[in-house]
């Protein structure tokens, strides 16, 4: 597979999350058209430190994306945030009432991974096709880091490259849909002529 995207499901306060629709459109207009090539896979994740992690390496163990890119909302951010880091630690309550402060994604890991996909393009890639962007330096401690942090670690595997994107509540989802479907295809170009050289 070439790329493998995620979104969440929503959770706490949050009635929606725009991850889970942004999955909804790439697996309608653009994952399923690719299905026979397996070129992309969208998928929702749990908001679960554990079932999230799990999912992460058996999509990543199952698939082998050259690209992993998960997506999570920030009720915070103003604009798209392109994480560089994941940090080694978990705090939060879940959706599945799962309450951590202070607890490691992998207790044998190190204590902060750095994001595998060039940050700086895909920050650059959704600003020239009119999204605002910024990068962030690192990807809190609820699910969404210990999503980054496992996507790193799986995707390293095997040569893979990982990274994560949080969007805000009013994120316009088919513009953002749409520049994501173009970098991974271009991410998954770049990667393969790599592996040639």
């Amino acid at each position: 597979m070439e790329a493998l995207i995620t979104g969440f499901e929503p959770f706490g306060d949050n009635a929606t999350n725009p991850t889970q629709r942004l999955v909804e459109v790439l697996s309608a207009d653009y994952a399923a058209s690719q299905q026979d090539c397996g070129r992309l896979r969208a998928q929702l994740l749990p908001v679960s430190f554990t079932r999230a992690r799990t999912q992460i390496q058996r999509l990543s163990a199952q698939f082998r994306p050259r690209i992993v890119l998960c997506t999570g909302l920030s009720t915070e951010a103003r604009s798209l945030l392109v994480e560089r880091i994941a940090v080694n630690e978990q705090a939060g309550v879940d959706n599945d009432a799962l309450a951590l402060s202070g607890a490691k994604v992998d207790a044998a890991g190190a204590d902060g991974l750095f994001a595998t996909i060039d940050a700086a393009r895909l920050s650059d890639f959704l600003a020239q096709r009119g999204l605002k962007t910024e990068i962030s330096w690192h990807a809190g401690t609820y699910v969404c880091n210990t999503a980054l942090y496992t996507a790193v670690q799986s995707a390293g595997q095997y040569g893979g490259k990982a990274g994560f994107l949080h969007v805000p509540a009013d994120v316009d989802v088919h513009a953002l849909a749409a520049a994501l479907y173009e970098w991974a295809e271009a991410e998954s170009e770049l990667a393969a002529a790599g592996r040639k050289a």
